[in-house]
């Protein structure tokens, strides 16, 4: 999910073992062995798993291509950060530009939550009165939150997610392991609505249960 979610990637470091040799030394021929300080072992350090990286990346340059049943196609590309201002309201906001298509979605890192603060898309720029969370870096098994909105011609509802598991999911881009489950519910006054998305250690979003699935993932040379 630097964007500061760039990834964070630990390295395990194998225990050493160190012999101790005490030598005997004999003083006027009834002497004590000379004492000796045994050498510091090195704490073994924990050892870096897939699970300890964010599930969500903001990472500039990273471009993720989906397909959808029918073989519709979408494009998500994570840019650098920018700042933006609603022309209506006056409010500016920081953040990474996640362009889905023709939508770019301002959003940057609070705390240990991914969050959006605004988008601009055909309509114009529009930065939200208070940043929506939109996934946490660091999901845990019964994790829930809602996010409510506020809409001029639909009217009011919410999203409600809450993580139900870890798995491993196979996609076209690949197999991933420990993947979040993550079930969501949408009410609003058009009615109720329910699917399930998956995300990736080190890689986010990688399928819905729509049948959208990611088939290619970028990342920038290094």
């Amino acid at each position: 999910m630097n964007r500061q979610h760039a990834g964070l990637l630990g390295r395990a470091l194998a225990p050493l073992f160190t012999s101790l040799t005490v030598t005997a030394l004999l003083l006027g021929g009834c002497g004590k062995p000379a004492a000796t300080r045994p050498a510091p072992v090195p704490v073994p350090q924990p050892q870096a798993n897939e699970k300890d990286l964010p599930y969500f990346v903001l990472e500039p340059g990273w471009t993720y291509q989906f397909k959808a049943p029918g073989g519709v196609e979408s494009r998500l590309e994570i840019k650098d950060q920018a700042s933006v201002e609603d022309p209506v309201s006056g409010r500016k906001a920081t953040g990474y530009q996640l362009v889905w298509d023709e939508e770019t979605i301002i959003t940057a890192i609070d705390q240990d939550w991914v969050v959006e603060l605004g988008d601009a898309g055909e309509g114009g720029t529009l930065i939200y009165r208070a940043p929506k969370r939109r996934f946490p870096l660091h999901p845990t098994e019964g994790q829930t939150w809602v996010e409510s909105f506020e809409e001029d011609i639909q009217g009011s509802g919410a999203f409600t997610y809450r993580v139900t598991g870890f798995e491993t999911v196979e996609t076209p881009a690949g197999r991933f392991e420990h993947a979040a489950r993550v079930e969501v519910s949408l009410d609003a006054p058009s009615g109720r609505d329910q699917w399930t998305e998956w995300y990736a250690p080190g890689v986010g979003l990688v399928k819905k249960s729509s049948g959208v699935e990611l088939v290619k993932l970028e990342k920038p040379a290094r």
